[in-house]
């Protein structure tokens, strides 16, 4: 059964790293039409370039090109989640009580496919990598400005 068990574990690995190349192939393939979700985060802010937004400060009826973008750290995010899901009204004592609705995808229940709820960057070899980060090699450049 020992046998059986890594057998099914590899052949899950396997499934992971096709879905993976799937993924790869089809986004050079349509350059991300199917899917705004793969749509490279830099190119979300390109799109926002010539919007107009009503301002509040002169009564709405002024206009102007400025968009507030929040762009975070994420090196303390896990405490700021921590915060959130703990905030009940004595400060924070453990108790969920925020408004959050999160559902954890790497948890079967609620993972679209099984397949999909144990992807992870270890599926990956070097080359999906390398694949992935000039598909999103706008991104990568931004994340490096951004330091």
């Amino acid at each position: 059964t020992k046998e059986k068990d890594k057998e099914k574990e590899h052949e899950e690995a396997n499934y992971r790293r096709q879905t993976i190349a799937c993924a790869i192939r089809d986004m050079k393939e349509t350059n991300y039409r199917r899917d705004v979700h793969l749509v490279p985060m830099a190119s979300h802010f390109r799109l926002l370039d010539n919007v107009d937004t009503v301002t509040e400060s002169d009564g709405g009826g002024g206009r102007t090109r400025d968009i507030a973008v929040s762009v975070f750290s994420m090196e303390h995010l896990e405490d700021v989640l921590i915060y959130l899901r703990n905030n009940d009204d004595q400060g924070g004592g453990g108790t969920i009580s925020s408004n959050i609705h999160a559902r954890d995808r790497s948890n079967v229940e609620y993972a679209t496919s099984a397949i999909l709820a144990k992807l992870s960057s270890d599926d990956c070899d070097a080359g999906m990598i390398r694949d992935i980060c000039r598909l999103y090699d706008v991104d990568v450049e931004l994340m490096r400005w951004l330091g």
